[in-house]
C-alpha cells in the first residue's frame, strides 16, 4: 500500500524520495509504467496555480489545470489549442501543467506547443535551488516544475492525429521557433531528422512516418 505524505514546503517535498501527487492524472491511473509502491508526497497546497503577465511573457503556476489554461484571457491561443487535444473535461478539471509536462508521455498533449514556443521551466532541485530549463533540457532533468514561461506573441502551429478523439496520439507535433514531436511508442524528439517510427495500436510506423512530413509541409517548414 502506498504511503500519502505531508510537507510543509516545496523544498522539503524535493527532499524525499517518492512521486509527486498534483492532479495525479498520470501517477494514479494504472499502467502508466511508474512505481506502483513508490510513496505519494502531496504537494497539490503548495504549488503555484496563478497566471500573470510580466511584459510579452505569460508566467504559468505549475499547478494550473487544463481548464484554467483555457479560462484565462492572456494564455495565448497555440497553448489553448494545445490544452483542448486532451478531450476529457473531467481530465482537464484536474490534470495541472505542471504534472503533464513532468510525465513525459510519448504523446504529450503539452510538450511540443511549449516546446515550439522556446518556452522557459523554473525548476526546483534536491539541493533547494532554482533553474530555468527549456523544454528540451528538462527531458535530461525532471526536477519539480514550479513555473513556465512563454512569450504570448509567439507563432506556433501545432498538429495532432489519432484514432478517435479519446484515443492516445499517433503524433503531436508543433511548429514555431523550434520543432517537437511526440511520437506514441517512440518518445518525444525535437528535429525532425531524428525521428524514430514504430508500429503499435496508435498507427503503423509508415503512418506515422506520412504524419510527421505531412505536419511539417503543412506548417511551411519545407
Amino acid at each position: 500500500m502506498r504511503n500519502l505524505l505531508r510537507v510543509d514546503s516545496l523544498k522539503e517535498a524535493v527532499r524525499k524520495d517518492g512521486l509527486f501527487l498534483a492532479g495525479g492524472t498520470e501517477i494514479l491511473r494504472l499502467n502508466t509504467g511508474v512505481d506502483e509502491n513508490a510513496d505519494l508526497i502531496d504537494i497539490l497546497p503548495l504549488l503555484d496555480k496563478e497566471i500573470r503577465e510580466e511584459g510579452d511573457d505569460v508566467i504559468i503556476g505549475s499547478g494550473v489545470t487544463f481548464s484554467d489554461l483555457l479560462s484565462s484571457d492572456i494564455v495565448p491561443e497555440y497553448v489553448k489549442k494545445a490544452a483542448l487535444y486532451m478531450c476529457s473535461a473531467e481530465l482537464r478539471n484536474q490534470a495541472t501543467i505542471g504534472g503533464n509536462i513532468a510525465s513525459w508521455r510519448d504523446d504529450s498533449y503539452l510538450i511540443p506547443s511549449l516546446a515550439a514556443a522556446s518556452a522557459r521551466l523554473l525548476v526546483l532541485e534536491k539541493d533547494g535551488k532554482l533553474k530555468n530549463l527549456g523544454i528540451e533540457e528538462y527531458a535530461n532533468c525532471h526536477s519539480l516544475i514550479i513555473s513556465i514561461t512563454l512569450n504570448r506573441k509567439e507563432s506556433v502551429s501545432s498538429f495532432r492525429e489519432s484514432l478517435t478523439s479519446h484515443s492516445h496520439a499517433a503524433i503531436t507535433a508543433a511548429f514555431g521557433t523550434n520543432e517537437c514531436y511526440a511520437l506514441k511508442g517512440s518518445g518525444i524528439f525535437f528535429s525532425f531528422d531524428s525521428l524514430k517510427f514504430v508500429s503499435d495500436l496508435s498507427g503503423s510506423a509508415s503512418y506515422k512516418s506520412y504524419l510527421a512530413s505531412l505536419f511539417r509541409k503543412e506548417s511551411g517548414r519545407v
